[in-house]
C-alpha cells in the first residue's frame, strides 16, 4: 500500500512539473513583445520621444510599476492606473500636481494628458513602448539611468533657497 502512495506521489508531481511553464515562457517579469504575450507588462521608465510637441529641458516620462503609473509631463508630476490585458490598456485616476510653468510648457503638458486619456493599446517592440489610441499614438524609450561616473566631480550651484523661519515656543 505504501508503494503505491509513492508511485501515485511521483506520477503527481510529473505532471504538476510537466503542466508548468517551459523553459524560456514568459512570466509576469518578462516584458511583453508587440502586445502577443498573454502575460503583459509596460514596467520600467521610459522617456516620451514622439506624440506630443515637447520643450527642452522639460522631459514627459512615464514609469510604470504593477498597475501604478507616474511620470513628469512637463511641467508637473502625475500619477494613475493603469489595466493591461493582452495589447489593450485602460488608464484610469489620472491625477497631477499643480505647479504652473511658462506657456509652451504647459501646452505641451496639456497635450500629453489629452493624448494619454486617448490610450487604449500598446505595443513593445525593440525597447521602444507604443500607447496608441483614435488618431493618438505616444512613443517612448526606455530611460536610461544616469551613471554614478557622470555625477563625480561635477560641480553644484544652487539656484535659489529658501529661509524657514521656526516659530517661537513660549513655555
Amino acid at each position: 500500500m505504501k508503494w503505491r502512495v509513492l508511485v501515485l506521489a511521483v506520477v503527481l508531481a510529473t505532471v504538476a512539473a510537466a503542466c508548468g511553464d517551459p523553459a524560456g515562457a514568459p512570466d509576469s517579469d518578462t516584458p511583453a513583445v508587440d502586445g502577443q504575450s498573454a502575460v503583459a507588462s509596460i514596467e520600467g521608465s521610459w522617456v516620451l520621444l514622439e506624440g506630443v510637441p515637447t520643450v527642452a529641458g522639460f522631459p514627459i516620462t512615464l514609469t510604470a510599476e504593477g498597475s501604478s503609473i507616474g511620470g513628469t509631463a512637463a511641467c508637473n508630476s502625475y500619477f494613475g492606473e493603469a489595466a493591461l490585458s493582452d495589447d489593450r490598456i485602460s488608464i484610469s485616476q489620472l491625477g497631477s500636481t499643480e505647479m504652473g510653468c511658462e506657456p509652451g510648457v504647459m501646452e505641451s503638458e496639456a497635450a500629453f494628458f489629452q493624448a494619454l486619456m486617448q490610450v487604449t493599446a500598446w505595443s513593445i517592440a525593440d525597447g521602444i513602448l507604443t500607447l496608441m489610441g483614435d488618431d493618438v499614438a505616444l512613443i517612448f524609450e526606455e530611460e536610461q539611468p544616469v551613471p554614478a561616473e557622470a555625477l563625480v566631480g561635477t560641480t553644484w550651484q544652487p539656484v535659489s533657497y529658501t529661509h524657514l523661519t521656526l516659530p517661537t515656543i513660549i513655555l
